[in-house]
């Protein structure tokens, strides 16, 4: 096992501690607004705004891109504060491979048991070698239906004349689409 002590110079290590707790800090809180801000939209019954409009327009104010916004809320939706705060040591990345995994507690008892070992987790690379459910490339599988489909309906709705047919072929599609992006 690498001794990481010795890769980074000791006057950077705690620079990079303080760091990872503000990104970790940051991530949950970004997470959670874009949640409530999901379930507002969700509630108040508002079609006009996805949740792709969400992850964008959160990510606009932070700085962002869409896909990281999603990122977070997706973690954030799935760790409840409890948990977070029963393994505050751990980063956000090691909670977001604990999610990927079949028993997330598991994982993150994996990474905190690392501890007794080397003094500190273990990795989030270890936690994905260790618990990867090989879901990854159902998901993807899945995904690929999905946007076949999707092209399938897009490519059928050019072939027909009646504008009703072939918006609501285009809402299908755009349905897929959307179904897909929320799922990566």
């Amino acid at each position: 096992m690498t001794d990481y002590n010795t890769i980074i110079p000791e006057e950077w290590q705690m620079e990079l501690l303080l760091i990872a707790d503000n990104v970790k800090e940051h991530a949950w809180r970004i997470g959670d607004i874009t949640n409530e801000v999901i379930r507002f939209y969700k509630n108040v019954q508002d079609e006009h705004v996805s949740k792709m409009d969400i992850y964008t327009a959160v990510g606009s104010f932070c700085g962002l891109s869409s896909r990281t916004v999603r990122y977070y809320a997706n973690v954030a939706q799935k760790i409840p504060p409890e948990m977070r705060h029963e393994y505050d040591v751990l980063s956000f990345a090691h909670f977001a491979a604990a999610v990927s995994s079949e028993d997330p507690k598991k994982a993150l008892d994996y990474a905190v048991d690392n501890f007794d070992v080397s003094g500190r987790p273990a990795t989030v690379d270890e936690i994905i070698r260790e618990f990867s459910t090989g879901n990854e490339v159902k998901v993807e599988n899945e995904l690929r239906a999905y946007m076949l489909s999707a092209i399938s309906s897009l490519n059928e709705a050019e072939k027909i004349a009646d504008k009703k047919v072939v918006l609501a072929f285009i809402a299908k599609a755009k349905g897929f689409i959307q179904l897909a992006i929320d799922n990566l």
